[in-house]
């Protein structure tokens, strides 16, 4: 078994794939092992980070691909939990296949694996990027990603402020709205005020962004870390935001 291991578009990616180093003509090509295909597994989460991520050589040696000869690919950018950007995450898929091209070669077809943010990852790639997958496996998917979870602190608080007799937990799962802290899903569709400093992964929390203590500082949020797509307001500075639903706003 041989890792491939770099950074390309600022991920720390790894390949693998099965070898013979006796029976490779020349270091870094593709021996008999492989069956000419690529499985690329996607992370899950929904984080926005501030950093490279992390990942070890074995996050490559995946026994259910690599078993059947596949080429296994990850890296830390395909981890939603690191940047929710699915532009930057269909780029980099891009920039990953060319490199698996021209160093392996053209693989008879890619399929897609991982659940949840791997799963909304695979989705989204797909509509934008039509061609760098050619199957997709999500699993634990949402019905629709965007509005869930904007939704969710309008629900939220409604229900803090709702009859609990009326409004019981049994009434509100069928909602498919998962509550995080502050009533927003991982808070990261949120306002800037409620952006968790946690999500951020900076080491020096004072760096981060508060309405009072510290209004310029970095803003953890995703569309933060879409501002170059969504531009910012020219009022308040912040990176403009994919909805309307302003319920996270609410006292």
């Amino acid at each position: 078994m041989r890792v491939d291991s770099g950074t390309i578009n600022r991920t720390i990616y790894r390949i693998a794939i099965l070898d013979d180093p006796k029976a490779a003509a020349a270091p870094w090509t593709s021996g008999p092992g492989w069956n000419r295909k690529l499985a690329v597994g996607f992370g899950g989460g929904a984080g926005t980070q501030y950093n490279q991520g992390s990942n070890q050589a074995t996050a490559a040696l995946n026994h259910v691909y690599l078993s059947r000869g596949f080429a296994f690919m990850v890296a830390t950018e395909l981890v939603n939990q690191l940047h929710s950007n699915a532009v930057l995450q269909g780029e980099t898929l891009m920039m990953l296949k060319e490199h698996f091209i021209k160093t392996y070669g053209v693989p008879k077809w890619t399929v897609g694996f991982g659940g949840s943010g791997g799963a909304i990852q695979q989705l989204l790639i797909t509509e934008m990027y039509p061609g760098l997958l050619d199957g997709l496996q999500p699993s634990l998917s949402f019905p629709d990603s965007s509005m869930q979870t904007a939704d969710s602190g309008l629900l939220q608080n409604f229900w803090r402020k709702a009859d609990p007799a009326v409004w019981t937990d049994g009434k509100k799962s069928p909602s498919e709205v998962t509550p995080g802290d502050n009533g927003c899903v991982g808070e990261i569709v949120c306002p800037y005020r409620l952006a968790p400093r946690k999500g951020c992964a900076l080491k020096d929390e004072g760096k981060v962004y508060d309405p009072v203590k510290n209004p310029k500082g970095v803003r953890c949020t995703s569309q933060e870390m879409r501002v170059n797509i969504y531009g910012r307001d020219p009022k308040t500075g912040f990176a403009r935001k994919g909805q309307d639903n302003v319920a996270c706003n609410m006292a």
